[in-house]
């Protein structure tokens, strides 16, 4: 008799676990919501926004009725587990005291030894008990089953980007450089095409500028460049060899980057600069020697710990730092590396006039020999490139020296006017 309880006990478990479960999946979009709303809410890139434009109390009541709801979902599917598992307790109990209270009657008026009531409590007990320990071990099991097989399902989905069993040897100095052949890419779940037919060359130890509007694919074109992505369609090559047949990450080696969305570590300034190459052997001349190279040796040296101080206000006595002083940083960190390609993504966006013109005016003896792409809206940084490429809907429209595109009356010399237009 008392199995059936502890039986029936161990059903309802499984299924609110596996209710629970489902229900948590279906609200995960929810969850990721809450946590970006509280994230903004709480982190200092949002305050300003939030203040200025008053829209804190609106994402604060979006983010409270979320959580309510997401709550009081979880609450009924609890309150649903518990009271089912009470009216088993409830059960389970009445099976015991009548089973007790028949013994004990029998022992009174049916000449039962006393002992078989004590005997038949302490065993009922000890097996109650032991019912109670399987119940949890078995839901726990079943639980921990079902958010595995979605951990499992995550580790099984394929990479981005193919690995060889045995990659080629990445060449340590690279002597043609990077070529991108008639490659096309379109991004998963995508309808048109991000990139279409794009050759492009960089050659080691030249500077290269692509210039586009936005949306016209040229971040896309340096994460393919960084092999985040692999092509489409086309080959992009190193030295003649196809970057599929190197491991990703030896090839990744060969390049650093300043993205537009460059990181700001909470680490001290010195370690912001090291992170860019953290397998090279710690060099404070050398991390120093960057820093000098990217224009941020001097406000560095005006912080309290100068190389040392911690920067953010995320952790005590951290000094933050302005928009422009956090990209030299970032490109820095990216000079401090020993890598054969930069890539430079809106490198100046955030610099004042006078420390851009500083860092162009001898910005080939600062990349040391590197081979390096400009990214830039601004024609003036363009103008120190060997090479130009101009990108249009995910095609390169034009292409050579800056005096042959602007004596070409093109597109980019059209930007180039528009732009020398309110410096005359």
């Amino acid at each position: 008799m008392l199995l059936i309880p502890i039986a029936v006990a161990l059903a309802i478990r499984i299924h609110f676990a596996r209710k629970l479960f489902d229900w948590r999946m279906s609200t995960a979009q929810s969850e990721r919501r809450a946590s970006y709303f509280d994230m903004v809410m709480t982190k200092v890139f949002h305050a300003k926004d939030l203040r200025v434009s008053g829209i804190g109390p609106y994402i604060k009541n979006q983010y409270s009725e979320l959580r309510r709801t997401l709550r009081q979902g979880e609450i009924h599917i609890e309150l649903s587990r518990l009271w089912s598992e009470f009216s088993m307790a409830v059960l389970g109990a009445i099976v015991f005291i009548g089973a007790s209270a028949l013994l004990l009657f029998q022992s009174l008026y049916q000449c039962r030894p006393i002992g078989d009531v004590v005997l038949f409590v302490l065993l009922l007990r000890r097996v109650e008990t032991s019912g109670k320990e399987l119940i949890g071990n078995i839901s726990n099991i079943v639980d921990d089953h079902l958010y595995l097989n979605r951990l499992f399902e995550f580790l099984s989905i394929p990479a981005q980007t193919s690995r060889l069993q045995y990659p080629a040897i990445v060449p340590t100095d690279p002597s043609y450089g990077l070529e991108m052949s008639s490659v096309s890419f379109q991004y998963d779940g995508a309808l048109d095409y991000a990139l279409k037919d794009v050759s492009l060359k960089l050659p080691a130890g030249k500077v290269v500028a692509l210039v586009g509007e936005n949306g016209s694919g040229k971040t896309t074109l340096i994460k393919l460049l960084a092999r985040l992505y692999d092509p489409t369609k086309g080959k992009i090559s190193l030295d003649g060899i196809d970057l599929k047949d190197f491991d990703p990450n030896d090839y990744r080696k060969l390049l650093s980057a300043v993205f537009q969305d460059y990181a700001a570590y909470a680490d001290t300034a010195s370690e912001n600069i090291r992170f860019g190459d953290v397998d090279r052997k710690p060099s404070q001349a050398l991390i120093e020697k960057a820093a000098q190279n990217a224009g941020a040796n001097d406000f560095i040296k005006t912080l309290p710990k100068s190389f040392q101080t911690p920067l953010t206000k995320l952790f005590d006595d951290g000094s933050d730092l302005s928009i422009g002083q956090w990209q030299r940083l970032a490109l820095a960190r990216a000079l401090y590396a020993n890598s054969k390609f930069l890539i430079l993504d809106e490198p100046t966006s955030a610099m004042d006039p006078k420390a851009e013109f500083e860092l162009f005016d001898s910005f080939r003896s600062r990349i040391e020999g590197r081979a390096a792409l400009i990214i830039s809206h601004r024609l003036s940084t363009v103008r120190q490139a060997d090479y130009v490429y101009v990108l249009e809907g995910g095609r390169i429209k034009e292409e050579g020296t800056h005096k042959d595109l602007i004596e070409s009356g093109g597109a980019y010399s059209q930007l180039f006017e528009k732009q020398a237009h309110y410096y005359r």
